[in-house]
């Protein structure tokens, strides 16, 4: 096996484990400070990508300059979902609720997203899309180099207010 090939999928596989990484650390984090157990913690990242592809669709907006604008919607959603949602369902039933409670909204989002955008595959295409960076003869792809520091300097910033 070739070394070089050996280096590449590490350096791929730090790329894309790092958007899981941000994931996971939001599950935790929502659990951690709220002691609420989300499991629809993968249908609002479903629900951020749909937002993602509507701006670019119908606005023409790059899907990394749309980062800041799908974060302030998706964080009024969150606060629509908690107030509506989740704070009564505690207040009123105790936190064995949520658990069901947040199980059904991720079905329910799974199928509306399904009911809007069918199952074809969506893209977005971005102006750094083809672009690639070589270092060391090693290629690292542009958007997974820009979305491993966005996701560092969000991990950082998490630390910071922690």
């Amino acid at each position: 096996m070739d070394f070089g090939i050996l280096i590449q999928a590490i350096i791929n596989g730090i790329m894309v484990g790092g958007i899981y990484a941000l994931v996971g650390m939001s599950l935790n984090m929502i659990f951690g400070v709220m002691k609420i157990v989300n499991f629809c913690q993968g249908e609002m990242l479903m629900v951020s990508m749909y937002v993602t592809y509507l701006l670019y669709e119908y606005m023409g907006i790059d899907p990394f300059l749309a980062i800041p604008i799908v974060a302030v919607v998706m964080f009024l959603f969150g606060v629509l979902i908690q107030t509506t949602l989740i704070t009564r369902s505690i207040k009123e039933d105790g936190d064995q609720n949520v658990l069901f409670l947040t199980c059904c909204l991720g079905i329910f989002l799974s199928n509306v997203a399904l009911m809007i955008f069918t199952s074809d595959y969506k893209t977005a295409d971005s102006v750094f899309a083809n672009q690639v960076v070589t270092v060391g003869g090693m290629n690292i792809s542009v958007p997974r180099l820009i979305g491993f520091f966005i996701l560092c300097a969000a991990t950082a910033l998490v630390f910071l207010m922690l």
